[in-house]
């Protein structure tokens, strides 16, 4: 894992998991934070909360709120 992607394995799983709940996150429909990280495969919130704004800069909350409105209608 070190060598072929130039990250541990640790940090690689939490960046696929990151990933997963900014997918959750763009949802039209608002998915409860707990959720999110139970759906991305965290275990517990602050887990998820410092990983992710570890990745992002940013808070989970202060990220949904930034992300442009997806328009589902024609």
């Amino acid at each position: 894992m070190n060598d072929n992607h130039k990250t541990a394995f640790k940090q690689y799983l939490a960046q696929l998991r990151v990933e997963a709940a900014k997918e959750l996150l763009r949802a039209p429909a608002p998915v409860p934070m707990e959720q999110v990280a139970e759906a991305s495969g965290f275990l517990s919130m602050s887990s998820f909360y410092n990983s992710f704004k570890k990745m992002e800069g940013t808070t989970p909350a202060a990220w949904r709120q930034a992300q442009p409105l997806v328009n589902s209608c024609p």
